[in-house]
């Protein structure tokens, strides 16, 4: 019998891998890989000051967010949005902590204190914008993302996963399509394509697979002898610049020292605070 914090993380998880298969892959390996790693953030969030999140109203979400188009963030979906009883102005560390669902942090900070989305048009300099809204950075005002063949520039972004290319939102180019190597239009880079030029120097290419190494041997980055393009399964590329090739290294565990001089990285969703990998937990914000 599985947890709510692993029913919620497997919920996640299969969406990413659905969705993002490059990179569940290369912040995870596989969906098993990814329970294992988000399950704990769940466990500490559920366990909260606030959280209303129960198995009835988790089972929803999921539910919902299963048939949800790829791109959608759970908070769009109305059985998503549950509230927690946290009011505004009181310190939280999660969304689901807050009566506004929305746990307000500046930068990488760990803890903010709850607040009242921004709606469209608003300015999202202290505040979270409401669901289905971003926030634009060259303006700070939420804004509503354009959608395939919507009008787009500088100040009118696209959704998640499509391009503005020659004023229009479109979507990003898949398998074996033909490509810029500096164009506006990308291969699908979330789905495992890149620009693979013709020929080296060439401008002109096709969407070709990225390929997966791993550690301890396996190089990363830019193959200029192949003109492949290669990440890492559940590791960081290491050393990569240009065209000289990095090698595959082990995240870090939760607890290993990280930062400066440490040639590795923390696992998602662990971050580095105060020089160790370390998942935050929302219920030690006060």
């Amino acid at each position: 019998m599985t947890t709510l914090e692993e029913d919620l993380a497997k919920g996640i998880c299969d969406k990413t891998v659905q969705c993002y298969p490059a990179l569940a892959k290369l912040a995870f390996g596989d969906a098993a890989g990814c329970v294992a790693r988000v399950a704990p953030q769940f466990k500490k969030s559920l366990a909260a000051p606030g959280n209303q999140i129960n198995a009835t109203n988790a089972k929803a979400c999921i539910d919902a967010f299963k048939l949800a188009a790829c791109g959608t963030d759970p908070g769009e979906l109305p059985a998503c949005n549950i509230p927690g009883t946290l009011p505004n102005g009181t310190a939280c560390g999660a969304d689901s902590q807050c009566a506004s669902n929305s746990c307000y942090t500046i930068g990488t900070d760990a803890c903010g204190t709850c607040q009242p989305r921004a709606a469209e048009g608003a300015s999202c300099t202290a505040a979270k914008c409401a669901p289905g809204l971003i926030c634009e950075g060259e303006t700070n005002k939420c804004v509503k993302p354009g959608g395939v063949g919507a009008s787009c520039d500088g100040l009118i972004p696209c959704a998640n996963g499509l391009d503005c290319v020659s004023g229009k939102c479109a979507k990003q180019l898949g398998g074996g399509a033909a490509c810029q190597v500096d164009g506006a239009a990308k291969c699908d880079t979330a789905l495992g394509f890149f620009c693979k030029p013709a020929a080296l120097g060439s401008p002109a290419g096709t969407c070709t697979a990225i390929g997966f190494n791993k550690p301890p041997a396996g190089k990363c980055g830019v193959d200029v002898a192949t003109l492949s393009f290669n990440l890492c399964e559940a590791s960081s590329c290491e050393g990569a610049a240009g065209a000289t090739p990095g090698t595959c290294t082990p995240y870090l565990k939760d607890g290993d020292a990280c930062g400066a001089g440490v040639n590795a990285q923390c696992q998602s969703p662990a971050l580095c605070r105060a020089g160790k990998c370390t998942i935050d937990d929302p219920g030690a914000c006060k």
